[in-house]
């Protein structure tokens, strides 16, 4: 498995990581993704199976601000927004948080997908915590106290149509009536999976009382 930008390859080494399941990942410390590269990944299997991908890392949008919410019945739970900015017309976003204190790294928002033109002006996007599908009583909102790290990542339109297949996914995989049946969206050429560049920003945020 190697990753190339167009001037050298690096192969990346499989080690195990507590933050993801399964907990193995594959990565390089001799390659650092840029915003407005492209980068190709190859992988060879010993059956002699190959797959191949390209992505392109987006220019990261700013989080200008946050808002935090009381909900209403529910003295400990809040709501948190980020308001994004730049500019949003053409753009594409992915939420992850991440609880401090709590299991795993950061985790796909629940419904942390925005395309740019529908935010309102002033670029408000709500921000809830990940949800593991085997959460029975999953709330999407956050405990007062709470430090939450956020991850907000431009990405391209391929990747916001599979992480709107995930979103569906995610909502309706419990539904009897409605299940999932299609795979998810791909960019790999001959493999399942995606291969996708993020144009991240960080930030973090205490939930007030």
């Amino acid at each position: 498995m190697a990753v190339a930008d167009g001037q050298r390859e690096v192969v990346l080494v499989g080690r195990h990581d507590a933050d993801c399941f399964p907990p193995y990942v594959y990565t390089t410390s001799d390659l650092r993704g840029e915003p407005g590269h492209t980068y190709r990944l190859t992988v060879d299997c010993t059956d002699g199976t190959h797959a191949e991908a390209t992505a392109t890392i987006p220019e990261p949008a700013p989080i200008d601000s946050f808002a935090v919410e009381p909900v209403a019945h529910a003295d400990s739970l809040r709501r948190v927004y980020a308001f994004v900015g730049g500019r949003r017309d053409s753009c594409f976003y992915k939420l992850f948080t991440h609880v401090l204190g709590k299991p795993y790294g950061y985790m796909s928002a629940y419904l942390g997908i925005a395309e740019g033109r529908m935010l309102p002006a002033d670029g408000k996007m709500p921000v809830n915590p990940g949800r593991l599908n085997i959460d029975s009583d999953f709330t999407p909102c956050f405990e007062a106290g709470d430090t939450v790290m956020v991850k907000l990542a431009s990405i391209t339109e391929e990747a916001y149509r599979f992480w709107r297949d995930f979103e569906d996914m995610t909502t309706l995989s419990r539904n009897p009536l409605f299940p999932v049946t299609n795979n998810l969206h791909s960019n790999i050429d001959g493999g399942l999976g995606y291969w996708f560049g993020y144009g991240a920003c960080f930030a973090t945020l205490t939930v007030g009382p």
